[in-house]
């Protein structure tokens, strides 16, 4: 089972830990680089393959509102 998750290292939030975002729906939103559709999928394992594509994904705190688009890098 993937898990993903991202720790923010910056500002008021540092050190707050996000989670894919999930809509009302229940799916995880995806946003396309230019010219690409988002992507909405329903499990985690799901968004590696648009990941790897350059898609970004919506993250946020649990129980909150807002989210933030995080971009992922390849591991060297």
């Amino acid at each position: 089972m993937i898990q993903l998750y991202h720790v923010v290292k910056r500002g008021a939030r540092a050190g707050a830990v996000l989670r894919p975002h999930r809509g009302r729906d229940g799916a995880i939103v995806l946003r396309g680089p230019a010219g690409l559709p988002d992507v909405r999928v329903r499990r985690e394992g799901d968004t590696v393959p648009y990941l790897l594509q350059g898609y970004k994904l919506r993250m946020s705190e649990p129980g909150a509102r807002g989210a933030s688009l995080i971009s992922f890098k390849r591991a060297a």
